[in-house]
């Protein structure tokens, strides 16, 4: 597995005097059913989002607007692994602005969406309007889709049918880095 069989080995890496590459680290984690991070003497946040280092990195986008929409952006950043039986399902996209504070969705996070064309009213979505994307409060209001911010600073933006508009999924999680 890690080819570390030596107590010598062994004692250079709990001594700090070898540094273990990062392929083996997670070797070395997942014979010991715990994660990297735990390994390297972090402390994981109860409420944290559980990894399975098995599944697929999932891409993260440059950015999604929780603010005025943008222009799409399709650079891919950083990859992020997703727990599910489905993770090809899943994309993340770095949230830039500040539209959707209330709901708890601040600027820096990734917001880890699952592709879907449609949404329930009341779900957030990561949608494109005209060719810009933001995330957004999804509501049916009769037969007229609203996107409403979480932010009473922000106007909600109402589609028409000249508005080009789509669904790219909806959001199930958001991930914060605490610094």
């Amino acid at each position: 597995m890690t080819n570390y069989s030596s107590t010598s080995s062994i004692n250079k890496i709990e001594n700090g005097l070898v540094d273990i590459p990062q392929s083996k680290l997670i070797d070395i984690a997942n014979a010991l059913e715990t994660t990297p991070v735990t390994l390297l003497g972090y402390k994981v946040p109860p409420n944290s989002y559980p990894v399975d280092m098995k599944s697929p990195l999932r891409p993260v986008f440059e950015s999604i607007v929780a603010g005025v929409p943008m222009e799409a952006q399709t650079d891919i950043i950083d990859r992020v692994a997703v727990n599910s039986p489905n993770p090809e399902q899943y994309f993340g996209v770095r949230v830039s602005g500040d539209s959707m504070v209330d709901a708890g969705i601040t600027d820096g996070c990734t917001a880890i969406i699952r592709s879907q064309s449609n949404a329930d009213s009341g779900q957030i979505v990561a949608a494109c309007i005209n060719g810009e994307t933001t995330l957004k409060k999804y509501t049916l209001v009769g037969n007229t889709v609203v996107l409403v911010p979480a932010n009473t600073a922000y106007d909600p933006i109402i589609i028409t049918e000249d508005d080009d508009f789509y669904i790219y999924g909806v959001l199930v999680q958001i991930r914060k880095d605490f610094d």
